[in-house]
């Protein structure tokens, strides 16, 4: 019983009853008040040594980790034995482990996606190029900007102002798809007219005739031979 061995064991050691060792206990005082130092200082060294095993499997274990995984061994050490696990899991594990926000270059940052985002411009409203729309929304997307710009556009005044300058409305784009679809029809020698034109460029052919002037504008900036039985003749 000096050594801490539970009653339990002793018993059935010794093949003696619970009532035996109470008479024992009574008879040598001080035998209870050691057992029960001697029952606590077990239990604190099973707690500790479940908690080095457990550290030499995940030496990166946070307190955290040892509370979800040892609960009951955490709640002992941590109310009878805190100064002990404290040292096997000291701050700076629990620092070591929170990511550490960079302080992030805004004007760099700007700088730089304000270089790409034009661009990423001039190669979507080069000539010869089929045309697609270059809206702010394209382009902040092509260069991986959408969220960030969204969510904080004061931070890329450069970006923005290539966006004001350069953002493609619709009439501009419907110009450049016009334009690109009879240089097309142009190159292969074939007279521009309503039906052809919207197939190639794309556009209902509403729209053409609501433009129609537009059209042949463009057409003879290009020397495109206009159908003579055709809608823009």
């Amino acid at each position: 019983m000096r050594s801490g061995v539970k009653k339990t064991a002793i018993m059935q050691r010794y093949c003696c009853s619970e009532w035996a060792l109470t008479l024992i206990e009574l008879d040598e005082p001080g035998l209870n008040a050691c057992y029960r130092k001697a029952g606590k200082q077990s239990t604190q060294q099973g707690n500790r040594t479940r908690l080095e095993q457990y550290l030499a499997i995940r030496p990166t274990a946070t307190r955290s980790d040892v509370m979800k995984a040892l609960p009951g061994v955490y709640d002992a050490l941590i109310t009878k034995d805190k100064e002990w696990f404290y040292r096997q899991i000291p701050d700076k594990r629990v620092a070591a482990i929170k990511t550490r926000k960079e302080r992030v270059d805004w004007a760099g940052t700007d700088r730089q996606k304000a270089a790409e985002v034009s661009s990423i411009f001039d190669r979507m409203l080069a000539p010869g190029v089929k045309p697609v729309q270059a809206t702010e929304t394209a382009v902040l997307k092509k260069a991986g900007l959408w969220t960030r710009y969204r969510n904080n556009p004061k931070k890329f005044p450069l970006v923005n102002k290539v966006l004001k300058k350069r953002s493609e409305l619709y009439e501009q784009f419907l110009q450049r798809q016009v334009a690109w679809a009879v240089k097309q029809m142009a190159s292969a020698g074939e007279p521009i007219s309503i039906n052809k034109l919207r197939r190639v460029a794309g556009v209902p052919a509403q729209l053409l005739r609501d433009r129609k002037d537009m059209v042949i504008k463009v057409s003879r900036e290009m020397n495109a031979a206009i159908n003579g039985r055709s809608f823009f003749a």
